[in-house]
Formats: structure tokens, C-alpha cells, sequence
């Protein structure tokens, strides 16, 4: 698509599961309503196969992308900061 810089915001790696199995995601505090999903998250298949795509992403692109997620907890790319995207120079 012709980009040489991705900024990868709200993609914070990061969720609790509570006390009905539901999984509660940091960024955006929805819900998955199946105890079989919060199984499968807690057993971290779905984080490492994301986490996986990402490292082969990164080998293999040219293109350079960063986590301007605040707190997240992806660590992958290289961290920068969110607020500094959106000020003036």
C-alpha cells in the first residue's frame, strides 16, 4: 500500500479474565462471553500466535512500525510516544 511507517495504537497485549470467565481487554473494556474463549486466552494460544505474526511481520517488512500504545505490554516493536504523534513541530 505504499507505507514506510506504521503506528500501531490500542494494541496493548493485555486482559484479565474475571470471576464468570469473561475476558475483560484493557483497551476498550469488552467482553468475550464464552468460557471456552477465556480458556483458550488464559492457556496464551491467541497471545503467542499474535505475538508470533508480529516477529515475522517485523523480519520480514520493510516497513517500519511502532507501539504508540500507552501501557501496553506488546513488546515487539520499538515503543514511542503517543501523545508526541499529535504535536505540532
Amino acid at each position: 500500500m505504499g507505507f514506510s511507517e506504521i503506528y500501531l495504537m490500542g494494541v496493548d497485549s493485555n486482559y484479565n479474565i474475571d470471576n464468570q470467565g469473561k475476558i475483560e481487554y484493557g483497551f476498550d473494556s469488552s467482553k468475550v462471553n464464552t468460557k471456552r474463549s477465556a480458556d483458550k486466552h488464559l492457556k496464551g494460544e491467541w497471545v503467542k500466535n499474535v505475538s508470533k505474526s508480529y516477529k515475522t511481520v517485523k523480519r520480514n517488512s520493510s516497513v517500519k512500525i511502532y507501539d504508540a500504545t500507552l501501557n501496553g505490554k506488546l513488546n515487539v516493536f520499538k515503543k514511542v510516544e503517543y501523545e508526541k504523534l499529535f504535536t505540532k513541530h
